[in-house]
This record gives structure tokens, C-alpha cells and sequence, in this order.
């Protein structure tokens, strides 16, 4: 039985008073309020993106937050709340020339009207502005297409400092009294050899030779395309122009998957044609952003020889991107032996390796909490006034390692199978349940397509054990379609003490002990017969309660929902076939999303990537308790039974088994 223990603090209390004091602020995204009352837009595709200017101190920087995202209209009013001097408005855009517009006015004066095109930067506007004047700044995308640089559109607004009087509490002195305060927790600090880690950055260029272990292409297998590599070794796709499958009226697509995350990617696209380029339609898509799309009356950005020649700067790309070129062939004249020229290259595009690697111990002082504490007694006999702590040792497969929170010392356990615990003394337990498998792809009619829903992560929960031998039982990850996770649970002498759930599909159906895991992502289905979409079934369900261990932060959350299969329906009409993300499955207990024509992120740690239609199988589950990815599915009206057999379909991903952590002082 631990005791308490009580120890004298001769504390300050501080003494304040209310006194005005007098200001000077410069116009900062922190003091904004003392200048602007700022209405903006509600979500982030409405709103106006705030933040102080870099090349100066007394001015901010707005920025669309609808770039790249068509039919959105984003709005930002800023209402002066004092009369301000010395007030410049400057700005630069790059918009749709004619379809996307931007409009400033100040004071009820219109000052850029529906603007549209590149403006560099310039001064827009300056004077004083009385209180209650009103700076209003719109920017209005139509439905289609974004303009080359759309991302460097920026206004800027600057203006006098300002000096204000505020009443504030000010200390002005200290009183002291012996304050009585409890041992909760008590340390003392010893200097230890603790690991001492180096870290390298491998950096690795995606080549030629090595894309396969970072891309997954598929061409057709009746499509002309060609993989080759560049002067340099970088990877080119490009047509194959002595090819005799080349038709009229007939699309020839490439598909690519990002498997592995790639930083400062660059693409180049090349394309001449022979024949009218009116009656040649191609597009190039990236995570859902269509970059490039000619359907013969738009002009090139670059030309060069008559011919396309565009390069495009896209940076990190996370993995389970896809990337998407659609060409389609004149509709009338013959076209076999095809002379016209159609490339994509990575010119540009590396992996980035972080290694942690031993190298030897350092000295460091590490807190460690007081297990018992002791005085000496009158006749020199030790008496006990102060107790905490615990021994763990475990039969089954574990890891420890010690972590500090707080600035405080802690031994964590990991226990990874079945197997029996010993404990001395209190120490915290934190269940978690095997990961569901996702969904495999549902039988096809003709009126529903859909993919896999994502499996649900497992359930989570925590309890205190005290003293005593504990027999522990790891849940096992789901397999095959839909199947659940299994339990996790700990019991002492054959009768229960807490027991977690595995996840399965959506997490339905589940009367748990403890609470749920994270929800699997699901996605939309589609009615061949009346070509329409519809949502499928109900949304994901979730525990809506967090899954990091003991809520630590340098933890990683266990129990996410794995993401729902991708799907697609065909045939080409003109700007393409519909294509749903699948839902990204709900992280630290958030529910899982449905799937949107959108780009929308990979798979949460450890929850299994949905399937896409280049590989229908949905992704493993890689992280505790996590569930797997669903399987794709895709409606081609315009090709060959054969073919959609070959991409349609697959089996969901396996979750990952459950865990148990303990937290015991150090």
C-alpha cells in the first residue's frame, strides 16, 4: 500500500493591480484585431488564407484560398476598427483569362473590377481610411481549368503603426506563506549513458531502371506506349508512332501510381501533331488536378515547332498519387502507323531516405521517480513515508524502451503476443483490438457497381492493473473480405479483467467492451443501367474517442480505418469517365470519409490503401490494430469483357494484429 508524503514550501504569491498602460502595434496577423474586424469565409475553399508578409514588419499577406478549386467563389472583408493612415493595398494575380475573376474594393470604391489574366505586382490602392471603412476582396473560379502560376496570386495590405491604451493587470509586489504541499510524484536526477543516434538523408533519383520500385503503370494491353529512358536515365513514356493498333476516334490511356513518396517531381509533356490538332484531345491529370487539357482550341502555353512542350514543377507527391494522360485519336482519317508525337517524362524526382544509426552512448541527466523513500527514526530504524512503483517482466514477445513525458522518466512496454504478465505494483494498460480486413470488390450487376469499404480499425481502451499475474491475449488482424479482427484481451486466473474488439467492415454490428477504433473509409456506387451515382449504405462508423497510447504525443495513433476501394466508370465523353477516391479511413478514432471525385489523401498510418484500377487488390494493413484497404471496382462500357475482368475486381487487405502497451514509472 503506497503512503502519502507531505513536504513545506515557503511559496510567493504575487500581488496585482489594474493599471492603463500605452501601446505602439504594427499591423501583424497577431494584433490584427486592433486594426480589422476580418470576416471571412467558412471553409477553407471560401476563405481568404492570413498571414504576416515576409519582406517587412507592418503588413499582411491574403491569399485565395479557392486556388486550384473550380465553381468556388472566395471572400474576405476587413472592416476598419479605427481611422488608419498611410494605408497601401499591392497585389499580383494570375488567373483564367476571362473565367477567373478578381475583385478589390475600398471604401465603397471599386478599384479592380472582375479582373482577369497576369498583373504582376503593383500598388493597388493607398490613402487613409476612415473607422468603419470596409476593404473587400473577392476571387470567382469558374467551372473549368486554372491558369499556369495561379499560386502566386497575392495582395498585401500595410499601413501606419498605431498607438493604443489598454488596461492591464500589473505586479507590483510579493507576499510569501509556508505552503503544505503533497508528494504526488517525487525524483531525483542521475546522469546515465544513454543511445546517441546519427542521422543520414539518402537521396535516391527515380530513374529509368529502378521505377519499378516506385511507380505502377499501366498502359493497356493493346495500347502503343512505349517506356524508354531519357539522354539522362530519367524514365519517358511516349507513343509508339510504328505501331499498327492505332485507330481513329480511339483513346489510348496511361495510368500511373505513385507508390512510394517522391520529393521535387518534375513533368514534361510533348505533344505534335500532323493531323488537325482540332480532332486531337488530350489532358493530363495529377491527384485529381487537371493540369493539361486540349480539345483543340486551346492554345499551348509554350510552343515550340508548332509542337507542345509544357514542364510542370509538382514537388512532393505523397505516395498512392495517381497520375493520368488520356489521348485520344482523330475522329476521322487514318491513323495507322500514327506519326504524331506524345510524351510524358519524369524529368525530375527523388526518394528521400532518413537512417537512424547507432553510434554509441553520450551522457545525459534523466529524472527518475522515487519508488520508496525512507528517514531515520529516534532509535536509527529506517520507517517507510513515501512508495511508488513497479516491476513488469512478460513471457510473451515484448519491447520496452524509456520515454520521457513531461520531463519525466517512464518505462514503456510493448507486448506484441500472447503471453503472461507480472507486475509488482500499479502500472497503466492500454488494449488494442485487431485491425479489420477491407472489403473485397462486390459482385458486379447492372445496376451496381461499387468498390470495397475500408476495414475498421480495432477497438481501444485502458485500465489500471494492480499487483498480481496476468495472462494477455493479442488480437490477430482480419483476413480475407471483411473478415474482423480479433480480440485483445487480459484476464487473471481464468475470469476477465478488460477486453477490446477487433474492427471489422465500417466497424457495424459491434457491441464492444471499451471504445471503437477508427472508422473505414467507404466510397459511391454507380447504376450502369441509368449511368448515375449514388452514396452506398450509411456512413463509417467510429469511437470518436482518441487512439494514441495514454495520449501521448510522440506516439503514434493505433486503430486507423483503411481506405476504401477506388472506382471508375468509362466510357470516354469527351472530358472522361468518372472516377471516385476512395474514403481515407478515420485516424485516432475519427470516422471514415466517403469517397469524392477529388483527390483526397492516402491511407492514415497503418491503414491499408484502397485498391485502384491498375491492381484491384486492396492494401495490408502496417501499423497496430489498423484496418486493411478495400478493393476497386470500375464500369468500362467500351471495352472488352476480358479487360475489365483483368482490372476491375480484387480482394481486400488484411488488418494488423492488436497490441498492448504498459506505462510504468522508471
Amino acid at each position: 500500500m503506497s503512503k502519502a508524503g507531505y513536504y513545506g514550501v515557503n511559496t510567493e504569491f504575487p500581488i496585482y493591480e489594474d493599471q492603463t498602460v500605452t501601446k505602439t502595434k504594427n499591423l501583424s496577423i497577431a494584433d490584427l484585431d486592433s486594426f480589422f474586424l476580418v470576416t471571412n469565409g467558412t471553409t477553407a475553399n471560401t476563405m481568404w488564407d492570413e498571414s504576416d508578409a515576409t519582406d517587412a514588419t507592418g503588413k499582411i499577406k491574403l491569399v485565395p484560398g479557392n486556388i486550384g478549386v473550380n465553381s468556388t467563389t472566395a471572400t474576405i472583408t476587413l472592416q476598419t476598427v479605427r481611422a488608419l493612415t498611410g494605408v497601401v493595398i499591392s497585389g499580383a494575380y494570375y488567373t483564367e483569362s476571362g473565367y477567373d475573376k478578381i475583385t478589390l474594393s475600398v471604401a465603397g470604391s471599386t478599384v479592380l473590377n472582375s479582373v482577369s489574366g497576369t498583373s504582376a505586382q503593383a500598388n493597388r490602392w493607398s490613402g487613409s481610411l476612415a473607422k468603419d471603412a470596409k476593404i473587400v476582396l473577392t476571387y470567382t473560379k469558374d467551372g473549368s481549368n486554372h491558369a499556369t502560376g495561379e499560386a502566386n496570386t497575392a495582395f498585401y495590405i500595410a499601413c501606419d503603426d498605431i498607438t493604443v491604451t489598454e488596461t492591464a493587470q500589473v505586479k507590483v509586489g510579493s507576499t510569501y506563506r509556508e505552503v503544505a504541499r503533497k508528494i504526488e510524484n517525487g525524483y531525483w536526477g542521475v546522469t546515465e549513458q544513454v543511445p546517441k543516434y546519427e542521422i543520414t538523408t539518402t537521396r535516391t533519383d527515380l530513374m529509368k531502371d529502378n521505377a519499378d520500385s516506385y511507380l505502377t503503370t499501366n498502359i493497356g494491353t493493346a495500347d502503343p506506349w512505349l517506356v524508354t529512358s531519357m539522354s539522362t536515365g530519367r524514365l519517358e513514356y511516349c507513343i509508339n508512332s510504328s505501331s499498327s493498333n492505332w485507330k481513329a476516334n480511339t483513346e489510348y490511356d496511361l495510368f500511373v501510381m505513385v507508390d512510394k513518396a517522391l520529393k521535387g517531381v518534375k513533368l514534361t509533356l510533348i505533344a505534335q501533331f500532323t493531323t488537325s490538332s482540332a480532332n486531337n484531345l488530350l489532358s493530363l491529370t495529377v491527384a485529381g488536378n487537371t493540369l493539361y487539357n486540349r480539345s483543340g482550341t486551346d492554345v499551348p502555353v509554350v510552343s515550340v515547332g508548332g509542337a507542345i512542350y509544357q514542364t510542370y514543377s509538382i514537388g512532393d507527391v505523397a505516395a498512392q498519387t495517381s497520375i493520368y494522360l488520356k489521348y485520344r485519336t482523330a475522329a476521322t482519317g487514318s491513323v495507322n502507323g500514327n506519326p504524331n508525337t506524345v510524351s510524358l517524362s519524369f524529368t525530375e524526382g527523388y526518394e528521400e531516405t532518413v537512417t537512424k544509426t547507432y553510434v554509441g552512448t553520450e551522457e545525459k541527466d534523466v529524472a527518475h521517480e522515487i519508488v520508496k523513500a525512507y528517514f531515520g527514526d529516534a532509535n536509527g530504524i529506517a520507517r517507510q513515508w513515501f512508495s511508488k512503483g513497479t516491476k513488469v517482466t512478460y513471457t510473451g514477445t515484448s519491447s520496452f524502451e524509456p520515454i520521457t513525458v513531461d520531463g519525466v522518466a517512464y518505462n514503456l512496454y510493448t507486448l506484441t503476443s500472447s503471453g503472461t504478465l507480472t507486475v509488482n505494483g500499479p502500472v497503466n494498460s492500454f488494449l488494442v483490438g485487431g485491425g479489420g480486413a477491407g472489403e473485397s470488390t462486390p459482385s458486379r450487376t447492372s445496376t451496381s457497381c461499387r468498390p470495397g469499404f475500408g476495414g475498421g480499425g480495432g477497438w481501444v481502451t485502458t485500465h489500471a492493473l494492480e499487483a498480481g499475474e496476468y495472462a494477455v491475449t493479442i488480437g490477430t488482424g482480419g483476413t480475407a473480405s471483411g473478415g474482423s479482427g480479433g480480440t485483445t484481451s487480459i484476464t487473471a486466473g481464468g475470469a476477465s479483467v478488460v477486453s477490446v474488439y477487433g474492427g471489422n467492415r465500417r466497424n457495424t454490428g459491434i457491441v464492444a467492451i471499451g471504445t471503437g477504433g477508427s472508422g473505414g473509409g467507404v466510397n459511391n456506387e454507380y447504376n450502369p443501367s441509368s449511368s448515375s451515382w449514388s452514396s452506398n449504405g450509411p456512413a463509417s462508423y467510429y469511437g470518436n474517442v482518441s487512439t494514441i497510447p495514454f495520449g501521448i504525443s510522440s506516439l503514434d495513433p493505433c486503430s486507423a480505418g483503411g481506405m476504401a476501394g477506388r472506382v471508375f466508370a468509362e466510357p470516354w465523353s469527351g472530358s472522361g469517365g468518372t472516377y471516385y477516391y476512395g474514403g481515407t479511413g478515420g485516424s485516432n478514432g475519427a470516422q471514415g470519409q466517403r469517397g469524392s471525385t477529388s483527390f483526397m489523401d492516402p491511407a492514415e498510418k497503418g491503414g491499408g490503401n484502397g485498391g485502384i484500377p491498375v491492381d484491384g487488390n486492396g492494401g495490408n494493413a502496417t501499423f497496430y490494430g489498423s484496418g486493411g484497404g478495400g478493393a476497386a471496382s470500375a464500369w468500362y462500357t467500351d471495352k472488352t469483357t476480358a479487360y475489365n475482368l483483368a482490372l476491375e475486381t480484387g480482394t481486400g487487405g488484411s488488418g494488423y494484429q492488436g497490441v498492448v502497451y504498459l506505462l510504468a514509472p522508471a
